[in-house]
């Protein structure tokens, strides 16, 4: 990446945000833990044909996504089960189910791929959503590196009744991915602790340290943590988020 990332003359970036969303765009590229960088790249491409998807649009606007057939714009790298996944959660993640998760198992999706796969569609919207929102251009997908996935199993995972299993608080401890507050959308991808770290490297940079999110007196710049957090519901509300 050049330090051309996230520029615009008139439009300032903070420093913090810059670095945490240029890492995260980087590793895009990179072989990662289930899938490779090829692969990887793919997911990202499919999430941005997502947004322009006609088959995606007719099933957002059905009373039900099961009520209409068709099939996705792709590129056609990958498999369709992975196709289907990306594209549903991309567009239509208030009704995720988890028929749609056992479907993609069924169709040979690993639980730890599902969740890297996650992890990939996070970093592709959260960027492209901040340069929609600030008027920057949407940065161009990276290319992606050769290499095989890690296939890194961490130790310490436990069934809690999520659909993946999830580190441990001490698990994660030991992983480096928190320390006295282990908060639950970190561990929801952390059986992939690379994706877990790049998203609480993000959430940090956007909302404030998970350290002390329970500190109610603290901020963001100048932003009280009131408002922060009015700001925060308010998003939250509007994109129907489960938190």
């Amino acid at each position: 990446m050049t330090n051309t990332f996230l520029t615009d003359p008139e439009i300032s970036v903070r420093n913090d945000l810059r670095a945490a969303y240029q890492k995260a765009w980087t590793v895009l590229a990179e072989p990662g833990t289930w899938w490779t960088g090829r692969e990887r790249i793919a997911i990202a491409s499919e999430v941005r044909l997502a947004e322009h998807c006609s088959f995606c649009k007719e099933r957002k606007a059905a009373l039900s996504p099961f009520a209409v057939k068709g099939q996705h714009q792709s590129d056609g790298i990958l498999s369709a089960a992975a196709v289907e996944l990306i594209h549903r959660i991309t567009t239509d993640p208030q009704r995720i189910a988890k028929s749609m998760f056992e479907q993609a198992l069924e169709a040979g999706i690993t639980r730890q791929q599902y969740v890297e796969l996650l992890g990939v569609v996070t970093t592709v919207v959260g960027v492209d959503t901040f340069c929609k929102a600030t008027g920057l251009a949407l940065q161009k997908l990276p290319e992606p590196l050769p290499g095989q996935p890690s296939g890194y199993e961490p130790q310490g995972l436990e069934d809690i009744g999520a659909w993946v299993p999830l580190l441990s608080v001490k698990a994660g401890e030991r992983e480096g991915l928190w320390g006295k507050f282990a908060p639950n959308i970190v561990r929801a991808l952390s059986s992939v602790p690379r994706e877990a770290e790049l998203l609480l490297e993000a959430a940090q940079a956007e909302y404030l340290d998970i350290n002390n999110a329970t500190d109610m007196t603290l901020g963001r710049g100048k932003m009280s943590r009131l408002q922060v957090e009015i700001l925060a519901t308010r998003v939250s509300s509007l994109n129907e988020c489960f938190y």
